[in-house]
């Protein structure tokens, strides 16, 4: 064998080696017949060289030859599993990609839940604290409409109620019918028939401050449930203390014993009253009225005599029939009338009458006993603006025509006359 030979027999090796590696030199987007198409050329082209230039060419062709059909099959099953395995791929990456696309509409969605959430979350803590600023609300009728405008502004809300355990506290001037008859309902039931309104319970401790009625759209019942509920403890606390407040005001301005206003709330209605007949040139009048003798039913019959005495005076001037006029205890045993848009004449008809009803009374003071006591009061009358242009010269002038009434005899009244 000459080094022709060998050469030649080297290039149909190296051939079927280039085939072997043919994928190297090819893009892998080519089918296997493109890639091997110039590697086949080539080896027909040696073949038929070799058989035409070698005596002995079967010895030449055949190694070579078998090497190349070898590389083909090898070249066939490497593309079989090649493209199995791109097929494969393919068919995961679809899947991944409608999986990615899922889990982005997914996020998507969450995204938007989360935002809802968090729109929610800021109006939650944006009306907590804005029902935790009620509680510098102190009175109740303050801290009621307060709490009312909170209601309604929240999301789904129509109109809302709010009611203690005997008065309305506060409610939208229309439906008012609505709310009258459901609070009826379930208090007497404890059940509403009405599914578009929800009832809210407020609790301080163990007992109930007061509730709340809600008319809503029905689908956004529970996200109202959560949000009230969450306010519901601020509401509760504050209607309390609006409550207490109201309690301890009303006391501060009250007199204990008879029930009537003290002097100082007493001093300032009158102020109130002075102001308003001054702007609009009313008349009004006042009746100072003092117990005759109320020292000797102290010393004779005791305090307790005298406390009764007073209490019972106490509840017939509380009870006047005369329009807008109110009674309050000035000190000891004297008590003060004031008598709205009415002049010192009229005013000593209606003083006198409250004398008679007084001495034409029979003052039980002791039930055991059966003591009755006959009592009589003395009362001066002045009036706005004829005898006093000032509040403390106004209970002046009455204040002498009651010293008038018990230097003429007592038991009697006496309208101010310069």
């Amino acid at each position: 064998m000459t080094y022709l030979d060998i050469l030649n027999l080297n290039i149909g090796y190296a051939i079927g080696i280039s085939h072997l590696f043919a994928p190297t030199f090819f893009p892998r987007t080519q089918n296997f017949f493109r890639k091997s198409r110039f590697f086949f050329i080539l080896m027909v082209a040696w073949f038929v060289f070799s058989i035409f230039a070698e005596k002995n060419a079967f010895y030449i062709i055949f190694g070579p030859s078998l090497f190349f059909v070898l590389t083909t099959f090898y070249r066939l099953n490497f593309e079989k599993n090649v493209s199995y395995a791109e097929s494969k791929n393919t068919i995961n990456l679809g899947t991944l990609e409608s999986e990615i696309e899922e889990n982005l509409k997914t996020l998507k969605v969450l995204k938007a839940k989360e935002n809802a959430l968090a729109n929610q979350l800021e109006k939650i803590t944006k009306n907590c604290m804005i029902s935790k600023e009620t509680l510098s609300q102190l009175k109740k009728p303050d801290f009621c409409q307060k709490t009312l405008d909170i209601l309604v502004s929240l999301d789904g809300v129509r109109s809302a109620a709010i009611f203690d355990n005997a008065l309305i506290c506060a409610r939208p001037k229309e439906k008012s019918e609505i709310f009258a008859s459901v609070f009826d309902d379930f208090i007497r039931e404890k059940t509403l028939q009405n599914r578009e309104i929800l009832p809210f319970t407020m609790h301080y401790g163990n007992s109930i401050t007061g509730h709340i009625f809600i008319e809503c759209e029905t689908q956004k019942q529970e996200s109202l449930k959560t949000t009230i509920n969450y306010m519901k403890p601020a509401f509760s606390m504050g209607f309390r203390r609006a409550a207490l407040f109201e309690e301890y005001e009303l006391k501060s301005r009250h007199d204990s014993l008879t029930g009537l206003i003290n002097r100082r709330y007493l001093e300032s209605k009158l102020e109130t009253e002075y102001y308003r007949a001054k702007r609009y040139g009313n008349k009004f009048a006042v009746a100072m009225l003092d117990i005759d003798y109320f020292k000797k039913v102290n010393d004779v019959y005791g305090h307790l005599a005298g406390d009764s005495v007073l209490k019972i005076v106490g509840d017939m001037l509380s009870s006047l029939e005369y329009p807008g006029a109110f009674a309050g205890r000035y000190g000891g045993e004297e008590f003060v009338v004031c008598l709205p848009f009415c002049d010192k004449e009229n005013a000593g008809k209606a003083a006198e009458e409250i004398r008679k009803k007084i001495y034409g009374h029979d003052f039980l003071i002791d039930s055991d006993k059966m003591i009755k006591l006959k009592i009589a009061a003395s009362i001066g009358v002045a009036g706005y603006p004829t005898d006093a242009d000032e509040i403390k010269k106004l209970l002046s002038c009455a204040d002498a025509a009651l010293y008038k009434a018990k230097e003429v005899g007592r038991n009697r009244t006496v309208v101010y006359s310069r």
